[in-house]
């Protein structure tokens, strides 16, 4: 019986969260972090890296960043102009 009414509680609060963050969306709220890789900062980085000049260390620091953020917003294939990329 304990069990029943825990487990309809536990549906109750989650519908009411649900319900909440739809509103905050609503209302313009969006939820979680905010990205520390502004697209001025992806674009520095990009540049960087494609200089061949900096490690990837040195970009992450000056970017104030840890360096596997700056594998996750920049393009580290070789791929030249004229070839596709494999990247949306």
């Amino acid at each position: 019986m304990f069990a029943l009414m825990a487990e309809y509680e536990a549906a109750l609060i989650k519908e009411r969260t649900l319900a909440g963050l739809a509103a905050a969306r609503a209302r313009g709220r969006t939820g979680g972090r905010k990205p520390k890789m502004t697209p001025a900062l992806i674009n520095k980085a990009q540049r960087m890296y494609d200089s061949r000049q900096f490690t990837m260390a040195e970009i992450a620091t000056s970017c104030g960043v840890t360096p596997m953020t700056i594998y996750r917003n920049i393009r580290t294939d070789r791929a030249t102009a004229s070839e596709p990329s494999s990247r949306g």
